[in-house]
């Protein structure tokens, strides 16, 4: 909860909001599932100092499972909040 304040880039509003927690070879990591229909994705952003707070993961998903009409609105809109509400939120209810 409490990297998740810092959580405000528009990239995190294509992920569900809370990520679970996983280990892997004993690296602890937020593993991110994809809200996009039919996506069955899980992105994960290892908790290792330098890394901890790197999307590129997440990015590169974004990229291969959203449509560019999609994409093109995030690079226009404003803040986080505008690409939740008006976005995201409006082409997961449409499909």
């Amino acid at each position: 909860e409490q990297m998740m304040k810092d959580w405000n880039l528009p990239v995190y509003v294509f992920f569900d909001p809370t990520p679970k927690i996983v280990e892997i070879n004993g690296c602890h990591a937020h593993e991110f599932k994809c809200q996009a229909k039919g996506c069955k994705a899980n992105v994960r952003c290892f908790l290792v100092k330098g890394d901890a707070h790197s999307t590129g993961n997440m990015y590169k998903h974004m990229h291969s499972c959203w449509e560019a009409n999609v994409l093109q609105a995030i690079d226009e809109a404003k803040d986080a909040n505008e690409v939740q509400c008006k976005i995201v939120g409006s082409v997961l209810q449409d499909g």
